[in-house]
């Protein structure tokens, strides 16, 4: 961009600054005579950018604002409201227990799952080669406690 911001980025900040509200009208004005006092292009250029994207926050801030103040107006029942109402409904120990419940049975299954992995394609291996025995049909058997000290803490930290 070597003469500066291109001209409808121009005319865009001109029009934003007749129809912004009274209260942020002096700041972009300044932001545009700001932007008028730059001689580099290249800079220039990324101040503009810079002033539309502060415009756009200007104007996002008040409907953040509106929807962080939502709460306060609304009053339903067995909720907490900012503004004091009534208080948070209280969960449970059975409950909590119930919501950790399926996510640290699907994650342990899930990491027991990869850990069995190992001793199940040696037990499948010795069949097909040796035929069926007790003895790698016992060391899956045995891997399972090691696997499952290993895979309840890493269940329980998910």
């Amino acid at each position: 961009m070597a003469g500066g911001p291109p001209t409808r980025l121009l005319r865009f900040l001109h029009r934003m600054v007749n129809r912004w509200s009274e209260a942020h009208r002096d700041l972009v004005a300044g932001m545009l005579a700001e932007l008028h006092s730059i001689e580099e292009p290249q800079e220039r250029s990324w101040f503009a950018w810079g002033a539309i994207t502060a415009m756009i926050r200007l104007s996002l801030a008040g409907w953040v604002r509106a929807f962080l103040m939502a709460p306060r107006r609304v009053r339903a029942r067995g909720i907490a409201t900012l503004t004091g109402g009534s208080p948070m409904r209280t969960i449970t120990t059975h409950q909590l227990l119930w919501r950790i419940a399926g996510p640290f049975a699907l994650s342990l299954l899930f990491f027991s799952g990869l850990l069995m992995l190992g001793p199940a394609s040696r037990l499948f291996s010795a069949i097909q080669s040796e035929g069926i025995r007790a003895g790698p049909w016992l060391e899956l058997l045995l891997s399972v406690p090691h696997t499952l000290a290993l895979t309840v803490p890493l269940a329980a930290f998910v």
